[in-house]
């Protein structure tokens, strides 16, 4: 049975913003496997996004640098989660990003710096 495409919004996994944070923090305890979209990065290399910077993005967030509650993208029927914080370098930087829960992964997509 394959996946039904539809643009109306699906309940999100998680029930707030303080739900994501925890979860971004267990996902980090046991080392879960995060990924940079091969489109950031290949297609916006000048955007100089490493795995280090957003490692530190994703477990620096608090409920006042996530913005809840995510976005519904119907195209790619996923929500997209958005982190207004800062980068290594202490500038200011927004990563989007998805949760794979099945596969306990984050997808980085979007780094806007």
């Amino acid at each position: 049975m394959g996946l039904r495409m539809t643009s109306q919004e699906p309940k999100f996994f998680l029930d707030s913003a303080q739900d994501v944070v925890n979860y971004i923090a267990e996902w980090k305890r046991q080392k879960g496997p995060l990924r940079i979209d091969k489109h950031l990065k290949l297609e916006r290399a000048n955007r100089n996004v490493n795995d280090r910077d957003c490692d530190y993005v994703l477990t620096t967030a608090t409920v006042k640098t996530l913005q809840w509650p995510p976005k519904w993208d119907a195209k790619h029927q996923n929500h997209v989660l958005r982190i207004n914080s800062t980068d290594l370098d202490d500038e200011p930087v927004a990563l989007l990003f998805v949760i794979d829960f099945e596969n306990f992964k984050i997808v980085v997509f979007n780094w806007l710096a």
